[in-house]
């Protein structure tokens, strides 16, 4: 079978794809961590965290020792893990955005519905009737 995005409420609410790519920027995260760890030298949990998502925003505030083995595993998560990123960030600002404007329509027609029973003559926003 194959994935498909916006199942039904019967068959997995659940798998969004936010979800699937929050999941698989965890796992990046993740390996990002081992590579700092492994690699670039890293001990303390903070920084591995800073290497490792600075380096998945495209910054790298950290820097690991100069080796080849560093340079090759760095490489490879950047390869892979700044695409996740972007995708995943992406999905993200999509959704804020959508309910952003969703909001904002709502306000602006309740604005709208608002302002155009004000402007009724009285007689007819009072209900009374001559």
């Amino acid at each position: 079978q194959h994935l498909v995005f916006g199942a039904g409420p019967s068959e997995r609410p659940w798998l969004t794809k936010k979800f699937i790519f929050g999941f698989a920027y965890a796992v990046v995260v993740t390996y990002g961590c081992l590579v700092a760890y492994y690699a670039a030298g890293y001990t303390a949990f903070v920084d591995l965290l800073l290497w490792s998502v600075t380096y998945l925003q495209t910054s790298g505030l950290l820097l690991g020792h100069y080796t080849f083995q560093n340079f090759m595993a760095t490489g490879v998560f950047l390869i892979v893990g700044i695409p996740i990123a972007a995708i995943f960030m992406a999905e993200l600002c999509d959704q804020y955005f959508d309910y952003h404007e969703r909001v904002t329509i709502q306000r602006r027609a309740s604005i709208i519905r608002v302002s155009a029973a004000t402007m009724l003559p009285l007689s007819r926003r009072s209900g009374c009737t001559l």
